[in-house]
């Protein structure tokens, strides 16, 4: 188990019980590393200053406990904002009828990048209406195993059209 993973592991809890959820574990940095939380609450409101201070103190508490960072680190707790990652299946299906950026592990027809507008979740598939050059709108089905990291941006769709990689006609 990863170090995130493990950081994972024994905060969930005691987060979730405060009424927060962890939506990504970061940890960079070589001299003294940054270890950033980004947490959300439960009950849909916005983050405040006030619950990354609370999150903070407990997650601090645990983690020196648990002293599963050995090297002195900063702990940064952060809202997902406007551009959130959606990092659980779950997060797909609040968020349907959004826009979103999403990577893919591996090429599907030659590109890995997509964009476009949530349409559907339906069990692990996520369905999403890509906005072509041309201005017509295809469905593009991926399993959520399949994505690499996926995050929500607000832009007018006209900047969401997807190049596709279509073969060229000869002439």
């Amino acid at each position: 188990m990863s170090i995130i993973d493990q950081i994972v592991h024994i905060s969930e809890g005691a987060l979730e019980s405060m009424g927060y959820e962890i939506v990504r574990v970061l940890l960079s940095g070589k001299h003294r590393p940054t270890l950033q939380v980004m947490i959300d609450r439960l009950d849909g409101q916005n983050i405040s200053i006030d619950d990354c201070v609370s999150v903070s103190h407990t997650l601090s508490t645990i983690l020196d406990v648990e002293d599963l960072i050995q090297e002195s680190y900063h702990l940064e707790i952060t809202s997902p904002g406007l551009d959130r990652p959606l990092t659980k299946l779950p997060h797909f299906a609040k968020f349907i009828g959004s826009y979103i950026k999403l990577e893919t592990k591996l090429p599907i027809n030659g590109q890995r990048k997509f964009q476009g507008k949530i349409a559907n979740v339906d069990g692990s598939t996520i369905l999403l209406e890509i906005l072509l050059e041309d201005g017509t709108h295809t469905v593009n089905t991926f399993d959520y195993a399949d994505v690499l990291k996926s995050k929500i941006f607000h832009e007018p769709p006209s900047s969401a059209r997807q190049k596709t990689n279509k073969p060229k006609e000869k002439r």
